[in-house]
């Protein structure tokens, strides 16, 4: 057996019921209908811009999070005001004034939704699992903060300010060099395979996932998640990619105790 596989990583866990909820509230939330072109931005105030189809997300997003007994957590979504071949550009994580953890997602415009020949069920289940990414995040900034005995806002600052889980764009002459570094991160390897995971055994089921990510990631395979080729694209160091897949192997472990939850989830969208 691979050297990453002789036992489980420590993972992150997330409430059960965060699994279905986020399918459940996006899928009835129908956001991909609402307007969302560049007449539709309202950027009036100081925030990001908004515009119809991401304050449905955000509403959406809340009622997740309340009905998964996460409402100490406020989601939003924003407009990156650009068109992409994505629908959503970046998720970040912050601590707003009060202390209450948040998480926001930037999405992209788009005149149709249709034009990005994306299934709606596969689009609302991979953008739930960028979300729960959001949300390991949160949850070690939660596990930070208890073990140092400091509230959220000071763990955050610390965090922002610590190069071993931060790193800036502006220290690097290449978006490259910068992505090498950034996903050798331990936060970023935690949060990448948790999504990774997600998204592999979605496409391929258990036991496939399992001997994907027990090769070389085949770069040309049109459905393998890009959290998986980032790793291969920007060849992360030997160390990282190692934790990477030990990560997934146990994420996917995890994910696979919840036996039935796709059927659930499938039966009720759509």
């Amino acid at each position: 057996m691979e050297s990453w596989r002789r036992h489980l990583e420590e993972i992150t866990e997330l409430p059960e019921e965060i699994f279905s909820t986020f399918e459940e509230e996006i899928g009835k939330s129908y956001f991909w209908l609402e307007d969302n072109d560049y007449d539709d931005l309202d950027d009036v105030g100081s925030g990001p811009p908004e515009t119809p189809a991401t304050m449905a997300l955000t509403v959406a997003i809340n009622k997740a999070l309340k009905r998964a007994g996460m409402d100490d957590v406020t989601g939003i979504a924003h407009s990156s005001g650009s068109f992409s071949n994505s629908i959503w550009h970046s998720a970040t994580i912050d601590v707003s004034k009060d202390g209450k953890p948040v998480f926001m997602i930037l999405m992209n415009l788009w005149e149709d939704y249709e034009n990005y020949g994306i299934p709606v069920a596969k689009m609302i289940k991979e953008l739930s699992a960028a979300l729960r990414h959001e949300l390991v995040h949160l949850e070690q900034l939660k596990k930070q903060a208890k073990t140092k005995g400091i509230d959220l806002e000071t763990a955050f600052k610390q965090m922002m300010d610590d190069p071993r889980q931060v790193v800036d764009p502006a220290d690097y002459d290449t978006h490259e060099a910068y992505m090498k570094d950034y996903l050798a991160l331990h936060i970023e390897v935690d949060g990448h395979a948790h999504q990774a995971a997600e998204n592999l055994m979605d496409t391929y089921g258990k036991e496939k996932a399992l001997d994907i990510i027990s090769k070389d990631f085949e770069l040309d395979d049109p459905v393998l998640p890009d959290e998986v080729k980032k790793y291969k694209n920007f060849d992360v160091n030997e160390k990282s990619m190692k934790k990477f897949r030990s990560k997934m192997y146990s994420y996917i472990e995890h994910h696979s105790k919840r036996r039935g939850l796709n059927e659930k989830i499938n039966r009720k969208l759509f």
